[in-house]
């Protein structure tokens, strides 16, 4: 079975939850992701039966099912589509710091200390980091 995720789910998603970041969008109907993405009519429907059978969005069912409305995505949606932090995102990115500091640290010592902490968290220390700052940005730990 072909994967339907990176040409249609993932860029009516990613549609979706840009539309509804603006303040004067309440909903986004199929017909409007369609014509934005350039994609069929059909494909849009069965992007929004498998985005909310997963629970990354909330449709409003009225008429045809391509005039269906997504009124809301859930924080999942969000952190998918790159809008909201991941523990996994949060994670490269201190990497990424780490190197780069690491380039500019003052003597060789603090320069191997930088190096090997990034090494550690891209390795075996990364589930449990993970595992943290799945905690810290859940808030079930400040």
């Amino acid at each position: 079975m072909e994967s339907t995720w990176t040409d249609r789910d993932l860029p009516v998603l990613d549609y979706i939850v840009k539309s509804l970041d603006n303040p004067n969008v309440d909903f986004v109907e199929g017909t409007q992701i369609a014509a934005a993405l350039n994609l069929e009519s059909a494909k849009v429907v069965s992007a929004f039966i498998a985005l909310e059978s997963d629970g990354y969005i909330a449709l409003a069912k009225a008429g045809s099912p391509i005039n269906w409305a997504v009124q809301s995505v859930s924080g999942e949606a969000r952190r998918i589509v790159g809008q909201w932090p991941s523990p996994e995102s949060t994670i490269d990115t201190l990497v990424r710091a780490l190197e780069a500091e690491a380039d500019t640290a003052p003597d060789p010592e603090t320069q191997g200390r930088l190096r090997q902490t990034a090494q550690a968290l891209n390795t075996f220390a990364r589930e449990v980091a993970v595992g943290v700052m799945t905690n810290v940005i859940s808030g079930r730990v400040s």
